[in-house]
């Protein structure tokens, strides 16, 4: 089996996930003030109403659910997004 995986990178074929997807309440508001309240799409204002955490990096592809990977967005770019990055 060592043989085998000896030059095998399992990285290119498994992408590992973060069990946590969603983002606190806590980390969406602290990014979302230090956006100034503003989409970090289109720079239009938002709130926590109009608003969604994104993953800069998509969860699907292997991006964390931490701070330095979220993003305040319009609810309607987020879902237009889907699992892009």
């Amino acid at each position: 089996v060592e043989w085998i995986l000896e030059d095998f990178d399992i990285a290119q074929y498994v992408t590992v996930k973060d069990k946590r997807r969603l983002f606190p309440r806590e980390m969406r508001e602290f990014v979302l003030s230090r956006q100034d309240y503003k989409c970090a799409i289109d720079g239009s204002k938002i709130c926590m109403k109009t608003s969604q955490g994104a993953h800069i990096k998509a969860h699907s592809k292997g991006g964390m659910t931490t701070l330095k990977n979220l993003a305040m967005v319009a609810t309607h770019h987020n879902k237009d997004m889907g699992s892009m990055s």
